[in-house]
């Protein structure tokens, strides 16, 4: 299934198309920096791990060798990703994802503050705001930021728009 996905991931990427010069540029090094990124994540070795929905343990079937493991209750919250102190601490039932946040220095300038992957004890994640108050055991990951190409295009519209400016003065000569 990674495999499958990296694919679709590597298609997407490469099938793109651009407007501009300059926005084909930016695709080829965002091309670039996702093959590499696919490479190596072929390489990443699986842990099998399963997330059990509540209520659904009794429909898996074990297989000969699986182990079924049940995480140890933890009162530490770990924040990574896009924030100024990246750490663990001290679970408090006040606090919400913000408060966490505050704690580990604010986010980063290149953090999308709407949307934060938060990934339960069990394996589960869900993506939540700031407001939302976390579990024991949940680890906070602030995402980056998407950075779109819209500066890209209207910086190549504007030098289209001044040369047909120019061409305009210099065919009616204003």
């Amino acid at each position: 299934m990674i495999n499958e996905s990296l694919d679709r991931l590597e298609e997407l990427t490469l099938a793109t198309q651009s407007t501009t010069r300059e926005e084909a540029a930016l695709r080829q090094d965002d091309a670039a920096l996702v093959k590499q990124f696919v490479a190596k994540a072929r390489n990443v070795k699986t842990t099998g791990q399963i997330v059990v929905v509540p209520n659904s343990w009794q429909d898996i079937i074990l297989q000969q060798g699986d182990i079924i493991e049940i995480p140890a209750q933890t009162s530490v919250i770990t924040v990574n990703g896009q924030v100024r102190a990246q750490g663990a601490l001290t679970f408090n039932p006040d606090y919400t994802v913000g408060d966490y946040v505050a704690n580990s220095g604010g986010f980063s300038d290149n953090a999308d503050v709407k949307e934060i992957l938060i990934i339960h004890q069990n394996g589960a994640s869900e993506v939540v705001n700031t407001a939302y108050r976390i579990q024991q055991g949940d680890e906070i990951m602030v995402l980056p930021k998407v950075k779109t190409k819209r500066v890209e295009i209207a910086r190549g519209l504007s030098q289209i728009v001044y040369q047909l400016a120019i061409a305009a003065k210099v065919v009616l000569d204003l």
